[in-house]
């Protein structure tokens, strides 16, 4: 039975590190896990990255209220000295499709307090776990590897029982088509020149890739073991019983990323599928 949660007592303190991107994986694997550790009256913790308005990670703390404001207070000073230890980088350093850093000062904290919508917090809370595993695993070059990395989150969603390879091409040709409709006509014939260009010269390793029948479990590094984890047992934590959950998981992983690149993935997903 589902307990209800009592939202007047819970809060959420929402927490943005701006740092280059390249500093992620040190903020991601150790000093927030150090900080989540060390106090007490944490219930429950969410991460995503982000470039919006500047390239930071996304903290979010589930805290009683009354436990919100010391925690709160102990965030900027905690995460300021964080900064201080990766130095302060290169102001202009450039993140591919976003330009510059904007609006916010690199190596930054940014906090709040909010109230908090908890239907959710299984599924972000598995997603914190791959977005973990994926960091632990690419580190520093994270972000660089993303298109390959979310292909290959692609293609073990058509080789498990969640998506047959026919469903597979249906739902990402959906998502293509959706993500093209954000184009105007002459964006959109140009990434579909360099998309397909991009197929032809990768044709090959792409379908060998994705069109492997299986994958070993023991042989499967720790974010593949967690995302087949994830779609295998999604819709049981799906509450809202969302009526295109696929869909959603997708796009929520994407998300999860802040992922710009999604016509690439798509396109030669589908396209490497469909060979």
């Amino acid at each position: 039975m589902n307990r209800k949660v009592d939202l007047k007592n819970k809060r959420s303190l929402s927490i943005s590190i701006f740092c280059d991107h390249t500093q992620w994986h040190k903020f991601i694997l150790n000093y927030i896990p150090s900080f989540l550790k060390k106090n007490t009256g944490i219930e429950n913790y969410f991460l995503s990255v982000s470039k919006d308005r500047g390239s930071h990670i996304r903290l979010t703390i589930v805290s009683s209220n009354a436990e919100a404001t010391r925690l709160a207070l102990k965030i900027d000073a905690y995460f300021k000295k964080c900064i201080t230890k990766i130095g302060a980088g290169d102001t202009k350093n450039v993140i591919s499709g976003n330009g510059t850093y904007r609006d916010f000062t690199p190596n930054t904290i940014h906090y709040g307090v909010y109230d908090f919508d908890y239907t959710e917090s299984r599924l972000q809370k598995e997603l914190t776990t791959l977005l973990i595993t994926i960091f632990q695993h690419y580190r520093e070059h994270t972000i660089r590897n993303l298109v390959e990395i979310f292909i290959e989150l692609f293609s073990m969603s058509s080789t498990s029982q969640w998506l047959t390879k026919e469903s597979s091409v249906k739902l990402f040709e959906r998502l293509l088509e959706s993500e093209y409709k954000n184009l105007d006509a002459k964006l959109l014939t140009e990434v579909k020149i360099t998309n397909k260009i991009n197929f032809v010269e990768n044709k090959e390793r792409l379908v060998s890739f994705i069109n492997q029948d299986t994958y070993e479990s023991s042989e499967m590094e720790p974010f593949q073991k967690h995302w087949y984890y994830i779609i295998r047992n999604f819709k049981k934590w799906d509450q809202k019983k969302k009526i295109n959950q696929e869909e959603y998981l997708i796009q929520a992983i994407c998300n999860l990323f802040d992922f710009d690149n999604r016509i690439t993935a798509y396109y030669l997903f589908v396209s490497a599928i469909g060979e």
